[in-house]
């Protein structure tokens, strides 16, 4: 485990270059750049032409191509970052108690502003942004966790870390349960293809408004694309929080150390 390097100024600012863990901020530049990796084919076309018509869409080529990006990189760079947004976490608190600073408003100042600039981004560039997430989650790990001992955050990161998987097997429970029915079965088989063929077709009208639709109607869409995305988005927040919670528990070194396991800031599960 890398020493935290602190500084005597009582002022809490930016991180000085000689203070900084160049390890941790390596394994940041790489997890970005593999977001961006991922990101890229989303950036060019809709995300539901991506997942429905990939085979009417790309060469063979590409279609290799994409299959290597899905396998070797979808799903894991944005967990590795999650990760070291929670350590990241760690480390700024860590810092703060050594210096006798107030952590919370500057911490909270800071997610201010990544909500901000995501907000932005979202509305004005790409509906994908996935910012406003990591600040909203981020001041739940900041109002509810970092004060709680490791075997507090293990359990709540497992809980989190399980459920998408549980609303899964729901919906998948309830769906075989349906197609018992022969009747049944046949509706739910009608409604996929029916959700299919509107999903791709919106994603065609968003490719068409995209290329030559005016301003006006290129911000209407993507604000149409931006509640598409965080349906999906807040799918993914459970395991987000879930890898935020296990990047914060790793930095804290000696389990309680920056977080005093006092029954008043632990809400007595230290």
């Amino acid at each position: 485990m890398h020493e935290i390097p602190v500084a005597r100024p009582a002022e809490l600012g930016p991180t000085a270059a000689g203070e900084r863990v160049a390890f941790i901020d390596i394994l940041r530049g790489f997890a970005l750049f593999g977001v961006l990796l991922v990101n890229m084919e989303y950036f060019v076309a809709p995300t539901y032409i991506k997942i429905f018509a990939t085979d009417g869409v790309l060469e063979p080529t590409d279609l290799r191509t994409t299959w290597l990006v899905r396998f070797f990189a979808e799903s894991k760079f944005y967990t590795q970052f999650s990760f070291l947004f929670g350590y990241g976490m760690a480390l700024q608190m860590a810092r703060a108690v050594a210096r006798q600073a107030s952590f919370v408003p500057l911490y909270a100042r800071r997610l201010g502003v990544l909500l901000l600039i995501g907000a932005f981004h979202g509305v004005l560039f790409w509906a994908g942004d996935i910012l406003v997430t990591y600040s909203i989650l981020g001041f739940v790990l900041l109002l509810l966790f970092r004060n709680r001992r490791d075997k507090t955050l293990v359990i709540w990161a497992c809980c989190f870390l399980l459920l998408p998987a549980v609303i899964v097997a729901a919906i998948c429970g309830l769906i075989a349960l349906a197609e018992l029915d022969p009747g049944g079965a046949a509706d739910v088989q009608e409604r996929f293809e029916q959700l299919e063929r509107e999903m791709i077709s919106g994603a065609w009208q968003a490719v068409t408004i995209y290329r030559h639709g005016s301003l006006g109607d290129i911000q209407a869409r993507r604000l149409l694309d931006l509640q598409q995305a965080w349906f999906m988005l807040a799918f993914m927040a459970p395991s987000v929080m879930g890898v935020f919670l296990l990047g914060f528990m790793a930095a804290a070194e000696g389990g309680c150390m920056i977080r005093p396991p006092t029954p008043a800031r632990c809400g007595g599960f230290c």
